[in-house]
């Protein structure tokens, strides 16, 4: 009897014990972060860092083998992460759609990973050589399905930042100088007069030519005076055929104009005569009287009606 009793007595205690464990496994898998199923149909919520996790590419690279783990993230910024991880430029033409995409690579070529991710795009790809060979992938340039083609590479002058414009116009390589020089006044027109100025101080011809040329070619206005001393005293004969011709406009030049009459070179005498009867010309038919539209017409030759008589010179 005793001993049922007290078998009793431990049943009553159990009950009693076992909710309570019940209880404190639930909220020990609560405090340990465990989940609870999610409900058929429904999706299980994600935290905030749990979505940037999810789009925030794993790119790393290793002895020149990329491994890339990323899902449901922008194609533009996947290339972008990829290229500043491997220090290539990646330049998207403005049309490009962007598109989210999810990839999976372990240790394969920075090359062939890029080629696959853009295999939609036309693409081209230009390999250089740094310090010693062999060359390695530099710049991608991406564009739209079919667009790329027709076309071709450009001098680096033409997609170089102006930053690096500046840096190639400070060469010791005189070619190098007048090709920057040229393409900063065509990107920066009127901003680059500073520029040119400086080039026209350059101790080689080729570089001050190529800074008159491309001046005048884009309408820049430099300093007349120090066209006027480039146009009697520069050594190049080509140079001062160039700044005489930025002088033709300015009739307070016609001293330094006439002067160029007795330049050593045939063309630059031939360009100062051709600025003087210009000026003569204009004042020529500034000072005469014009006529009306009827004796226009009658003074005209038949067929030339209503055109005017005056030709000026070639």
């Amino acid at each position: 009897m005793e001993d049922r009793r007290r078998f009793r007595h431990l049943a009553y205690l159990a009950l009693g014990i076992l909710p309570l464990l019940f209880s404190s496994s639930s909220a020990y898998g609560q405090a340990a972060g465990t989940q609870a199923p999610a409900v058929s149909g429904q999706s299980p919520k994600q935290s905030p860092p749990e979505q940037a996790a999810k789009q925030r590419p794993l790119v790393s690279l290793k002895d020149g083998s990329l491994t890339v783990q990323a899902q449901d993230i922008s194609l533009r910024g996947l290339v972008e992460n990829i290229a500043a991880e491997a220090r290539i430029a990646v330049q998207f033409a403005g049309e490009v759609a962007d598109q989210k995409i999810s990839v999976a690579y372990k240790d394969v070529p920075v090359e062939s990973a890029l080629q696959q991710i853009l295999k939609q795009f036309d693409a081209f790809y230009f390999y250089g050589v740094d310090d010693k060979p062999p060359a390695r992938l530099q710049i991608v340039w991406v564009y739209p399905k079919t667009k790329g083609r027709g076309l071709e590479p450009v001098p680096p002058e033409q997609w170089a930042s102006t930053k690096e414009l500046k840096e190639q116009f400070a060469s010791k390589d005189a070619a190098t100088r007048a090709k920057a020089i040229g393409a900063l006044v065509e990107r920066l027109k009127d901003g680059a007069q500073d520029d040119v100025v400086n080039a026209l101080r350059d101790p080689d011809a080729q570089v001050r030519t190529r800074a008159l040329y491309k001046a005048g070619e884009e309408g820049l206005t430099l300093p007349q005076g120090f066209l006027a001393s480039l146009a009697v005293s520069d050594e190049s004969s080509y140079a001062r055929f160039l700044a005489l011709d930025g002088l033709s406009g300015n009739r307070e030049m016609q001293p330094v104009v006439e002067r160029a009459l007795n330049d050593p070179d045939q063309y630059v005498q031939a360009k100062a005569k051709e600025i003087l009867e210009r000026w003569r010309w204009a004042d020529q038919v500034g000072s005469a009287p014009q006529p009306s539209q009827a004796q226009q017409q009658i003074q005209l030759p038949q067929g030339q009606q209503g055109q005017t008589g005056l030709k000026k010179p070639q």
